[in-house]
């Protein structure tokens, strides 16, 4: 080697030495923002605590917009979600913020965008590639596959090309420990924090519910379709996999209680993130049959019978009354159930993809009825946070809003001129369509082989929910100017988010 190349191998190794220092001392001062936020809430004083609500905030996964009998399903039976509704509030314009789950999740917990992030698409667990499959439906041959063991060659091959497609380029292995999330908040307030269910914001530390600011998690790391699906309590292995998913509601009903039943004297934060109606399907055996909805139906109904002992539990122990309970979707449904008319399924950011079945109950603190205002999983943070009577984070970007004054009557309209649609494609992280205040929707055009269409440009689209609601007709022929403000508007969320991709101010 001459003398050139030393020096040019020891300037490029000086040069990745001096960009690896400058990436250590910006995550040092996001961490020491992060500190410094969390230790400036006062925590509530026991008179306070007798003012802020309990918060029960409820999740399931891949739940249609159409599938409660609340919300217009015959073919499931939802009666104590349907006392919810008739006793709180329906939030039938509310969006989540990604059409799969990781992405929204970590929308409903940090109350920003998914791309804020860089979260793009699911998480795999961190094992070898061998081991980085999905059991559901990638050609699995034996009953062992299914159940945790390791994938035939054939299977490993397809997993590979899938990872490369949408696992391989993510660039995070799980929320990012500089993110503040809601139950960090509530716990700095002097909350007891308690998660139970599907995480799905990464596998290991500092990635954990733990780490995360719940002091007590009992559930599954990722999707139950993947693989080994062990339940954990707190940093510990529960119920190692394989095991009888039939009993997951059951066993995640029973931890819920007793957390509840340990923090009844409050104030106390529970994130309840069922894994179903996501396939594979399971339930009791008491349940199966019990719907007209096949085993998708049975599902949600044993999960609705959990929700009237939740209500009797909060009744027996007199808290119902000081309880707001938050009841969603993280996205619109998968392989089966019911979008409601709405166009699209999870994947994708139709409204089918992202509008989900949203219930909000605070007994006699609410407007009871019907709200058709637009809202969206990100602005469940800063609600809390003003339940609670606490700031969210300045030094960032939060792109929630806070709905209390809709749910309270206080207002008639929408915290949101505008809600954008951030793709879970695996190439870019940026918005792909926004939504105004007056229910037009507008898609870009985008050349991607992984579009909706393989292989064909989808077109710019501008859709009026008002008289379309499945986003059926292209209508920017008859409304050029609002075609314009909606492109304008997008080009300029995603413009400083190139500028400002972590949103910090």
């Amino acid at each position: 080697m001459g003398n050139k190349e030393k020096t040019r191998e020891v300037n490029d190794r000086t040069m990745i030495d001096i960009e690896e220092r400058k990436k250590r001392a910006r995550e040092s001062i996001r961490m020491d923002a992060h500190a410094e936020y969390l230790s400036s809430i006062t925590p509530l004083t026991p008179e306070e605590k007798k003012d802020v609500p309990n918060i029960i905030f409820i999740l399931m996964d891949d739940l249609g917009w159409g599938d409660l009998s609340c919300f217009g399903s015959r073919a499931i039976h939802t009666p104590n979600l349907d006392r919810m509704a008739q006793e709180g509030v329906i939030l039938d314009n509310c969006y989540s913020s990604s059409p799969v789950c990781s992405p929204s999740r970590f929308g409903c917990l940090t109350g920003r965008y998914p791309s804020r992030g860089f979260i793009r698409s699911v998480f795999f667990p961190t094992v070898e590639i061998e081991e980085r499959h999905m059991v559901a439906d990638r050609g699995y041959e034996t009953p062992e596959e299914l159940a945790g063991g390791r994938p035939s060659p054939e299977t490993v091959e397809r997993t590979r090309q899938t990872a490369r497609l949408i696992g391989g380029s993510i660039p995070v292995e799980g929320i990012m420990p500089d993110e503040v999330t809601i139950a960090e908040i509530l716990k700095a307030r002097g909350y007891r924090t308690g998660m139970f269910g599907k995480w799905h914001l990464g596998d290991k530390k500092p990635h954990l519910p733990n780490d995360k600011g719940f002091d007590y998690f009992y559930g599954a790391h990722y999707s139950n379709d993947m693989v080994p699906y062990h339940f954990w309590r707190n940093q510990e292995i529960a119920v190692e996999a394989p095991f009888d998913q039939s009993r997951i509601t059951e066993y995640l009903n029973t931890e819920l209680f007793n957390f509840i039943e340990e923090n009844c004297d409050g104030p106390f934060f529970a994130y309840y993130a069922s894994p179903w109606p996501h396939h594979p399907l399971n339930c009791g055996k008491k349940f199966r049959g019990t719907s007209k909805g096949g085993l998708y139906g049975d599902c949600i109904q044993e999960f609705d019978h959990g929700i009237g002992q939740l209500f009797d539990l909060l009744e027996k122990k007199g808290i119902l009354d000081n309880t707001f309970i938050v009841f969603t979707s993280d996205n619109g449904p998968w392989h089966q159930g019911s979008p409601g008319g709405h166009r699209g399924r999870k994947g994708n950011n139709f409204d089918g993809g992202q509008v989900v079945p949203t219930i909000c109950y605070w007994k006699d603190k609410i407007v009871n009825g019907t709200i058709s205002e637009q809202a969206m999983n990100i602005d469940f943070l800063p609600t809390f946070c003003e339940m609670a009577g606490v700031e969210p984070p300045k030094d960032r970007i939060i792109d929630g809003k806070s709905i209390l004054p809709l749910l309270k009557g206080e207002t008639k309209e929408s915290p949101h001129d505008y809600l954008i649609y951030i793709d879970p494609g695996e190439y870019e992280d940026q918005g792909y369509g926004v939504r105004s205040r007056d229910n037009f929707k507008y898609y870009k055009a985008t050349n991607s082989e992984n579009a909706a269409y393989h292989n064909m440009r989808i077109h710019s689209f501008l859709f009026d929910l008002n008289h379309d609601r499945d986003e059926s007709y292209d209508v920017k022929i008859l409304y050029p100017e609002k075609y314009e403000e909606l492109r304008k508007h997008l080009e300029e969320f995603n413009e400083a988010l190139r500028q400002n991709p972590r949103g910090w101010k």
